[in-house]
């Protein structure tokens, strides 16, 4: 079953080195996507360039972090994050993209205790019950996980992530119902997302609904041709129907995409 994450944000760059050369603080930074893409090693260079001009201020070694967060090095990105923190432990998106990063490592408690503080400092910040609520989900405390996935929507009625990860927990308490729901309002508000109709075939499919969860699977495909669970999910649902060659073609097509899919 494919899960939905929300990757590290990093403050961008021009935002980092106008504060520093204003002397400006540390709060009220605007988060962005990082101002040289397509070229890490670059702005890796001018991050440190932003800690070495200010090696007191958190907002440089936060921006930091976060650029190492999106490259994938995520005990780097702890470790500015701690520093960060070190020199301002009010910064609630500090504790949030700490604890993305730790959650990206598996380490799901300790991401959870980012997630609490972070919701301490500010209970009204972007997408951190979504987080939390995706670290429970991802430990098996479903109920614990919708909880906080209730509470992103109901800060953000068109957060479609919160509705996508909801759906995930209600197929895996067994609530198909409510999960069809939920992946109906994540279709509606992104229908161009392939995981949507997958998962919501799922769940149509775990009601016996298999034509029904076929159609959700094709979708899927047409969406994303190379999505080796939709295939793999297809032909289980051709084999329950009966079907003779059709599973056969979808088992060596998710196999020829994924190898995990071989077996």
């Amino acid at each position: 079953m494919n899960l939905l994450r929300i990757g590290l944000l990093a403050v961008g760059l021009s935002s980092v080195l106008m504060v520093l050369a204003c002397g400006g603080g540390d709060k009220g930074v605007k988060t962005a996507k990082d101002t040289l893409p397509g070229q890490p090693d670059m702005a890796m260079k001018e991050y440190d360039r932003a800690v070495r001009l200010a090696p007191n201020k958190a907002i440089a070694y936060y921006a930091r972090g976060g650029a190492y967060g999106r490259l994938g090095q995520y005990h780097r990105a702890i470790q500015d994050f701690d520093e960060s923190i070190r020199l301002d432990p009010n910064l609630a998106l500090v504790f949030k993209n700490r604890g993305l990063a730790y959650s990206n490592l598996g380490q799901y408690h300790q991401a959870i205790q980012d997630y609490d503080q972070a919701i301490r400092l500010d209970s009204n910040l972007d997408g951190v019950f979504n987080n939390r609520g995706f670290a429970y989900l991802l430990l098996g405390n479903l109920p614990r996980a919708i909880q906080d996935f209730d509470e992103a929507i109901r800060l953000d009625q068109f957060y479609t992530i919160a509705y996508n990860n909801r759906g995930l927990a209600y197929l895996g308490l067994g609530n198909f119902v409510k999960a069809i729901q939920d992946y109906n309002q994540g279709i509606r508000m992104d229908p161009n997302n392939a995981i949507n109709y997958n998962n919501r075939g799922l769940a149509y499919a775990r009601l016996g609904q298999l034509e029904q969860a076929i159609q959700d699977y094709n979708q899927a495909i047409r969406l994303d041709p190379n999505y080796a669970i939709a295939y793999k999910n297809r032909g289980l649902a051709y084999s329950q129907l009966g079907q003779s060659s059709k599973p056969q073609l979808d088992k060596d097509k998710a196999c020829l995409l994924d190898s995990k899919y071989c077996e």
